[in-house]
């Protein structure tokens, strides 16, 4: 599995979570495009820590973990 492939599985998986990352992400990059799928994901994690500083619930967030843990064990990332 590619990043590219992380990178749509996740856009399909976590639609709301994805709306704030391309949010920050278009701050930095102007548009968000696939082939920069390696920057989106640093996108993600500052969204993420927005909404975690904003005091957003973090259990709402565990998929989202979950989903990078289980990439990550699976020589995924």
């Amino acid at each position: 599995m590619t990043v590219i492939d992380i990178y749509n599985e996740f856009r399909d998986k976590f639609s709301e979570v994805t709306v704030k990352a391309d949010e920050v992400h278009i701050l930095e990059w102007d548009e968000v495009d696939s082939d920069l799928a390696y920057a989106w994901f640093e996108s993600l994690a500052k969204a993420l820590n927005l909404e975690m500083a904003r005091g957003s619930p973090v259990d709402i967030y565990i998929p989202v973990f979950k989903f990078m843990h289980n990439k990550y064990l699976s020589g995924d990332i």
